[in-house]
């Protein structure tokens, strides 16, 4: 009886340590229309409009995309405890659309934290969210920006540096 017990158990332990899910979560990829879209994002439409863009930074960020199209994937995270994402996403893509940057060259990876895997990781390596990739051409023709969480930083300024 008890080699009987045993067997069972040694069953059943072996069953559900079968059953584990392996399935990883993997950044979703969002065109910045589908951010919009997404119950998780509802405060981006109203953000965007609530930031002017400064002017003399839009002009050298339209002068840096004319002169080398560049494609912008935006790692963020769409929950409220991210305030990075909440004040720099929506300030970053009103800037880029001020500029004339089409929607087509923008690439959102809505992730739960910097280790989420996306498929550009070995390329474009995430520390911390949010972090914008301004990609050239070749995909090793990149800058990185990884904006600060304080409201005083503008990430216009930022980008325009980082793009000159």
């Amino acid at each position: 009886m008890r080699f009987l017990s045993l067997l069972l158990v040694s069953t059943l332990l072996l069953g559900f340590s079968s059953c584990t899910n392996t399935t990883e979560y993997q950044a979703d990829q969002l065109t910045v229309s589908e951010v919009s879209g997404q119950p998780g994002f509802a405060w981006f439409s109203q953000e965007v409009g609530r930031y002017t863009p400064n002017a003399a930074d839009v002009a050298a960020i339209r002068s840096a995309y004319a002169a080398a199209p560049f494609t912008t994937y935006m790692y963020v995270n769409q929950a409220c405890t991210c305030s990075g994402t909440l004040l720099h996403f929506p300030r970053l893509y009103s800037t880029l659309k001020a500029a004339g940057v089409p929607d087509s060259s923008m690439v959102v990876f809505n992730m739960l934290n910097a280790a989420t895997p996306h498929p550009y990781a070995d390329k474009y390596p995430v520390r911390v969210l949010p972090t914008f990739y301004f990609v050239r051409g070749a995909s090793n023709d990149f800058r990185r920006v990884e904006p600060p969480t304080d409201t005083l930083t503008r990430i216009d300024s930022l980008v325009a540096f980082t793009l000159k």
